[in-house]
């Protein structure tokens, strides 16, 4: 998991396992119900089983309903299925679950073994909204994913357009905010 603190927000973009030998980086002492459910929908995931995918990551949401990032998974295999009405509401609510005093936010890049099939997912999300640009769920979603893969310049139209829709205002404000302070932190890098 690579995680960078930017003054109370924290953006995580984890993987699962160790590309080097392929083996889980945190392995539990044993495995509980939740993480039986993970673990095949990740292998559904990686096998372009979006629904089936995301029917087990909200499985393993409903066993581990504490747990902060299933809920980030499980939207984005909805993302992935096309569901994407399904999906902005499980990320808004995933968002909402993590304390202001702790904001965190993930984006699970690490389903992807092959990052031209999350870029093609992107792309369609791109059309749904060219043909539904009033679409606030699509809007606050396509800001989401432009976030994830880092490119901050593209996560601000969609994200400033969702927080036009009352139900959307609160959480993309929150990616907003986390934007720029992104931006800020890697202006002060340079």
């Amino acid at each position: 998991m690579i995680t960078e603190p930017y003054q109370n927000v924290t953006y995580n973009t984890y993987n699962y396992y160790d590309t080097d030998d392929a083996q889980p980086l945190d392995e539990p002492e044993y495995q509980t119900a939740a993480d039986l459910c993970f673990s095949h929908a990740v292998e559904l995931f990686e096998a372009g089983s979006y629904e089936d995918a995301a029917a087990q990551f909200r499985e393993a949401v409903l066993l581990s309903p504490d747990d902060v990032v299933l809920p980030f998974t499980y939207s984005q295999a909805l993302f992935a299925n096309g569901d994407y009405a399904h999906a902005a509401s499980v990320l808004r609510g995933a968002i909402a679950q993590i304390p202001e005093d702790e904001l965190t936010v993930y984006y699970p890049r690490g389903l992807y073994d092959d990052e031209a099939v999350l870029n093609e997912q992107i792309a369609q999300l791109e059309a749904a909204v060219g043909k539904e640009p009033f679409d606030a769920d699509y809007q606050l979603l396509l800001g989401y994913q432009y976030l994830g893969m880092g490119d901050m310049d593209k996560a601000h139209q969609p994200l400033t357009e969702a927080t036009k829709s009352t139900a959307n205002a609160p959480t993309a404000g929150k990616l907003l905010d986390l934007a720029a302070k992104l931006e800020t932190e890697a202006s002060e890098n340079e």
